[in-house]
Parts: structure tokens; sequence; C-alpha cells
């Protein structure tokens, strides 16, 4: 598969509706499914002239746990909390041992896919980290660590620009299910 010539960045939300027009056209399911690996994505990537794992990429990390969030009605809830509450709960020390899949089966994890689970609680190990120098590696974070960065910091509101890029994610989704 060439990757000259193929766009690299930040997908534009046109980029982002056709992804989304081609992924459902394919797979009906899709939003439901945590599976994709029977998508056949060369075509779907093709269609916005970008490299293959880019576009899977894009999909399973971005656009399929905001629509599952919106279709939840879970987009504006904050999970963190409740995420490293359940770690802790669960008796698991080390990100390694995390069962993310597991939670989010969990109804208050609703709309979440084990995948964007996991990549909030790596947010939270990389800033209990860093705010502690003697850990060298986001292995190295247990729960507790964790636990006492969210204690003593104070939560920012989503800001302006992830909250647009989730509202265009959302109206090209409903764009794409009024065709």
């Amino acid at each position: 598969d060439r990757q000259e010539n193929k766009r690299m960045g930040h997908f534009t939300m046109e980029e982002i509706r056709v992804v989304i027009r081609e992924v459902i056209r394919q797979k009906p399911s899709a939003l439901e499914d945590t599976n994709h690996g029977d998508i056949d994505w060369k075509p779907i990537a093709e269609s916005v002239t970008r490299p293959d794992l880019s576009v899977y990429n894009v999909f399973r990390e971005t656009i399929h746990p905001t629509l599952r969030r919106h279709l939840a009605g879970t987009l504006e809830q904050d999970v963190r909390a409740q995420l490293i509450e359940q770690v802790g709960r669960e008796g698991w020390t080390y990100s390694i041992e995390v069962d993310f899949s597991l939670l989010a089966g969990r109804p208050q994890f609703q709309g979440h896919t084990g995948r964007s689970l996991q990549r909030l609680y790596g947010h939270l190990l990389v800033k209990a980290m860093e705010k502690q120098p003697a850990l060298k590696s986001t292995r190295d974070v247990t729960v507790d660590d964790v636990e006492e960065y969210w204690r003593n910091s104070t939560r920012q509101a989503k800001n302006k620009r992830q909250f647009e890029k989730e509202q265009g994610m959302v109206e090209a989704y409903l764009a794409v299910m009024r065709e």
C-alpha cells in the first residue's frame, strides 16, 4: 500500500462524515460492535486519500467512542472519578492489570469502549506521573498515585475545541443517518 500523496494530520469534518457514512454502509451495526476487523478499511481510506491505518485509528479512537456515548446519552458525562474508583475496587494496582473491556460493560461507563476508557486512564497516569518526579514511566504509576493526583487536582471543563469536535462528529453522524 503506497502511502505517498496521502493526507496526514487532523481529519476534517467532511472526512469524518465520509468515514462514518462508509463504515455504516459496510457494517450497519458498527456503532454497537466493538470489533471492527470485518470492515474493509482500504476503500474508506481511498475515499478520503488517507492511509488505511490512519482511518482505522480515527474511527476506533475518536469517532466510535464519541458516537457511542452520544447514542447512550453520556457524551457530556465525566467518568474519570468512577473509573479511578472502580479500578481500585477491582483490586488492580497497575494499569497493565486493568480489564478496560470488562469495565466498559458496566452501567456507569455506558457508551464507552474498552479503548476509550484505556485512553482516559492513560491521560490520568501521565498527569499522576508528572506530579511525582520519582516515577519514570506510566507503568510505575499505581491506582493510589492516580487517586492522589485526582484528589489534589482541579478539573477543567471540556475545552471549546473538544466540544466543537464532538458536536461536529454527532452532526456528521446525524446527516449520514438522514441520507
